[in-house]
């Protein structure tokens, strides 16, 4: 068997390992072939046995992906670290720096790496290392722990800094390459998994893709009526699009049907997190639910506070600022002032109109009245997180998340070649159960 067969190799590699040692190893599997699987058995037998060993994603929501998988076998978890790369790497620092105004500071913040961590984890897992940018490469690979990555390059290129980090190949960087191809059969989408491993070899999209969980649809025929009736606020079903605008239309198609007619989201509605915002913990990509939502400052324009929370960890709710696509409020601050327990800003939407946030229990606990008005304008910033409707997300988006059910709105066969194929493997695979691709 495959798996076991790579389970062997990868254990003997880890015991001929050095401790101190900064050696990396990549597991490079097609979809379905049990890549997750076989992390979780072998960080739970060799964190037990031999080493203190962390587990590490991306995104919060591939953590919890992890996570889920170790108790849907009944794996050991005890002793093991779980976290984002982010967190896991760098510690969050708010430096001030003079202005050269006598008890006045500009501010910045700085993403350093933790030093300790040599000292305390003797092996790292990195999952979903297709995602994985050179930039967090190279600062993992800095680590004097021996690494096991594992990732699906077929999937979409990594997003790095807002560029696309296409030229980028882990497995060009690492000191081991090992391969998954053989899927697991006595899986519910084996139909899906085998269309999206012919694409992979092949290198293009098979034009009858029709199986049991795998239905091409035409939207203007038939499509449209069957999708509008489809349950959209499941926290298991998404709805992926390539371009913004598709997305878009479709997020307030959706909002139509359901009578939400406020440009705010209504407790139990979709949002999806379009940026990482490390104050609050949240990354991008992550879809989270409505617990209620608020004006703080009026006006159309204005600033909007949400309680979200995840439905897979429901106890954990945050509040977030947004102005975001909701609103424009804040994005184009112009002038800034601090007053008593507030800090005052005038923006170009109403222009001369003064706006106000309280930042008692908001800011973080550094002396306000020390800060330039330059320095407080980047402090607000901070806590601004963009956000949209999260019924229907981006494929880039969806990349490190799994659900039930995924229709897939094709607005890129524009596209040709290695692109076109690339985003259909990607989208597919995001799919556990049944999969609608309607023909735009």
């Amino acid at each position: 068997m495959e798996q076991k067969t790579l389970y062997d190799k990868i254990i003997e590699w880890v015991k001929n390992q050095d401790k101190n040692s900064n050696r990396s190893l990549m597991v490079n599997g097609l979809a379905g072939t049990g890549k997750t699987t076989l992390l979780s058995h072998l960080s739970s037998y060799l964190s037990k046995s031999y080493f203190q060993t962390a587990i590490v994603s991306l995104t919060g929501r591939a953590v919890v992906s992890i996570t889920e998988k170790f108790d849907k076998y009944n794996i050991n978890r005890k002793g093991l670290s779980f976290s984002t790369i982010h967190s896991f790497l760098y510690n969050a620092k708010i430096m001030e720096v003079e202005t050269g105004v006598s008890g006045v500071y500009d501010i910045f913040f700085e993403f350093l790496p933790r030093k300790e961590l040599d000292d305390i984890f003797e092996l790292l897992f990195i999952d979903e290392a297709s995602m994985i940018g050179e930039g967090i490469f190279n600062d993992l690979k800095k680590l004097k722990i021996p690494k096991i990555f594992f990732g699906d390059l077929n999937q979409l290129p990594p997003i790095e800094n807002g560029n696309n980090s296409k030229g980028f190949n882990i497995s060009d960087h690492v000191d081991c390459n090992l391969y998954l191809k053989t899927p697991i059969r006595n899986v519910n989408n084996y139909d899906i998994i085998l269309t999206a491993i012919k694409i992979a070899e092949n290198g293009f999209v098979p034009s009858d893709i029709n199986s049991e969980n795998l239905r091409r649809l035409d939207w203007n025929k038939n499509g449209k009526n069957l999708w509008e009736g489809l349950n959209h606020s499941n926290n298991n079903f998404i709805n992926l699009a390539y371009r913004n605008k598709t997305k878009t239309k479709l997020n307030s198609k959706i909002r139509g049907i359901y009578d939400f007619k406020e440009n705010a989201p209504y407790p139990g509605e979709k949002v999806v997190i379009l940026k990482n915002n490390y104050t609050y913990g949240i990354f991008n990509g992550e879809i989270y639910k409505c617990f209620f939502s608020n004006i703080i400052i009026g006006g159309n324009e204005s600033l909007l506070k949400i309680r979200i929370y995840d439905e897979n960890t429901i106890k954990n709710k945050k509040t977030i600022l947004t102005s975001g696509l909701f609103f424009n409020g804040i994005s184009n601050i112009l002038d800034i002032a601090r007053h008593e327990k507030t800090i005052r800003y005038k923006d170009s939407i109403k222009d001369g109109v003064i706006k106000e946030i309280e930042y008692d229990n908001l800011l973080p606990d550094i002396n306000l009245k020390r800060l330039s008005l330059k320095a407080l304008s980047r402090l607000v910033r901070t806590f601004i997180v963009p956000v949209d409707y999260g019924y229907v997300i981006t494929i880039h988006k969806s990349q490190g998340s799994e659900w039930g059910n995924v229709v897939i709105f094709d607005d890129f066969n524009f596209l040709k070649g290695e692109s076109y194929s690339r985003l259909f493997y990607t989208a597919i695979t995001r799919s556990k159960g049944k999969v609608i691709v309607f023909n735009m």
